[in-house]
C-alpha cells in the first residue's frame, strides 16, 4: 500500500487477542494522525489474515509469525506467556518455584491453538507428576477472572494481563527456570515495501508498552 492522492481506505487484520487488546487503543491513534482516511478492520484467525494478504484484502495484519515469501514481517508486540495470580497468593513471595510446589496448586489451564501449550504441559511431564487443574477453558477472559478471584494461578497471555499486571490486580511470578514461553505478535505486509501507515504503527506501539493509555483517553 503506497500513499497516494485518491486512496481513502485502509484496511487493517488481526487475530483474535489483539483485535481485543490492542486494535481499540491502536485504531483511534492512526485515525488522528490521519483524519483523511476510512478504516476498515477485519478480526480472523491467523490462517484467514494470510490468506486476505495473499488477496491484498488486507494492508497490513496483525499475527503471530507467518513464512511466506511473498511476506515480510516485524515482531512489534510483546504476547510471552506470563504465570500470574492474585495479589496476595503465596506464590508472590516465593522465588525459584518448583514444578512439585506448582502440582499441588489449583491451576485455571487456558488452552488456545494459537500457542504452543505443551510447553506449559512439559514443567510437570519432565518432573512425572500431574498438574491439579481444577479449571479448563479456552476463553481468556474467563481464565483471568478465575484468578482475579482467587480460584488459582495460571499462564496466561501478556497482551491479555497487561492493565492487570500494571494496575496490580494480578501479578507475574517468574518462572524463566522452569519455562520460558517467549512470543511476540508480528506486523505483516505484502510484497516488499511496508505499508505508509508503519511509521503511526510503530509510534502506536511504543504508547501502547509505555502504558499510554490513560494519557491517549485524556487527549480524545
Amino acid at each position: 500500500m503506497k500513499k497516494r492522492a485518491d486512496q481513502e481506505e485502509v484496511v487493517i487484520g488481526a487475530n483474535i487477542i489483539t483485535s481485543q487488546y490492542f486494535i481499540p487503543i491502536a485504531l483511534p491513534l492512526w485515525k488522528k494522525a490521519h483524519p483523511e482516511l476510512w478504516f476498515k478492520f477485519i478480526s480472523a484467525s491467523n490462517e484467514v489474515l494470510v490468506d486476505k494478504l495473499l488477496q491484498k484484502q488486507i494492508d497490513v495484519a496483525f499475527m503471530k509469525e507467518v513464512s511466506h515469501q511473498a511476506l515480510q514481517h516485524q515482531p512489534l508486540l510483546d504476547n510471552s506467556i506470563r504465570l500470574v495470580v492474585k495479589l496476595g497468593h503465596p506464590f508472590q513471595f516465593q522465588s525459584k518455584l518448583s514444578a512439585q510446589q506448582l502440582a499441588l496448586e489449583p491451576m485455571v489451564f487456558f488452552e488456545c491453538g494459537a500457542f504452543d501449550w505443551n510447553r506449559v504441559h512439559k514443567i510437570f511431564e519432565v518432573a512425572n507428576l500431574e498438574p491439579r487443574i481444577e479449571f479448563h477453558v479456552d476463553h481468556l477472559e474467563v481464565a483471568k477472572s478465575l484468578i482475579q478471584s482467587g480460584n488459582g494461578f495460571g499462564f496466561l497471555p501478556y497482551l491479555c494481563v497487561k492493565h492487570e499486571l500494571e494496575t496490580g490486580q494480578l501479578v507475574e511470578v517468574n518462572v524463566d527456570h522452569l519455562m520460558m514461553l517467549k512470543q511476540h505478535i508480528h506486523g505483516t505486509y505484502y510484497g516488499p515495501e511496508p505499508p505508509f501507515l508503519w511509521n503511526d504503527i510503530l509510534l502506536s506501539i511504543e504508547q501502547f508498552e509505555k502504558n499510554a493509555v490513560s494519557s491517549f483517553s485524556r487527549t480524545n
